[in-house]
């Protein structure tokens, strides 16, 4: 048993904008770790958005999520536990909470593809919003990833939240990411990424909110 885990790390960087008729900017940053022994898978990922246009601020969110599998020796089965902390500017909220576990079980797990459903339960909460309750979820999810080339990499996670006892009320949450390696000797390479968060109860806001980024990514 390795009681020793190793650290797997990497750093993220974008910057694009405009000047003439239009002056916009937009920084995008984000940082993953991700430790993997035996028994245990744990994953961290932050990711933080600024946008402005003409001097006006137009987006301003930041992400934390962690992922944690208790993996159970030989078997496709794993227990997970995961928790997502969202602060956001401009949507009805400033900060919302999402906590849920239960079980994973990996349909495909090859040096080129993998495949991993998930089901449980847990609860999310929402500060300063119309609504600061508690309230409780299902959870169903999966997480896949393909190894295109030595070079080229896709991933995807979705995970779908409905309300326990009103199925109308529902998040959906959408990572995809693709990534192709630019530079061995320095492990730089290039990632489009996007994130998509759907809430059927958005406050007279629009019910999707996504963010799109193509950024350098360097392996630490």
């Amino acid at each position: 048993l390795n009681l020793l885990p190793v650290w797997d790390s990497s750093f993220e960087i974008g910057i694009d904008g405009s000047s003439g008729n239009a002056n916009t900017l937009t920084l995008r940053s984000g940082i993953d770790l991700r430790r993997k022994v035996e028994w245990s898978d744990l994953k961290l990922e932050i990711n933080y958005v600024k946008s402005t246009a003409e001097q006006i601020e137009t987006k301003h969110n930041a992400q934390l999520l962690g992922h944690h599998d208790w993996l159970l020796e030989d078997s496709p089965w794993s227990i997970f536990a995961k928790t997502i902390l969202v602060y956001d500017e401009f949507r009805p909220f400033d900060l919302e909470l999402t906590l849920n576990g239960g079980l994973g079980y990996s349909f495909i797990d090859t040096d080129i593809w993998s495949f991993t459903g998930r089901f449980g339960s847990g609860a999310s909460k929402q500060w300063d919003g119309p609504d600061e309750s508690w309230r409780p979820e299902a959870m169903l999810g999966l997480d896949a990833e393909v190894q295109i080339s030595d070079r080229q990499k896709l991933s995807l996670t979705s995970d779908y939240f409905p309300e326990w006892g009103d199925y109308k009320s529902y998040r959906i949450r959408t990572d995809a990411n693709w990534e192709l390696l630019l530079d061995e000797a320095t492990d730089m390479s290039l990632t489009l990424g996007i994130i998509d968060r759907y809430d059927s109860n958005a406050g007279g806001t629009h019910p999707n909110a996504l963010d799109y980024s193509l950024l350098l990514l360097w392996k630490l």
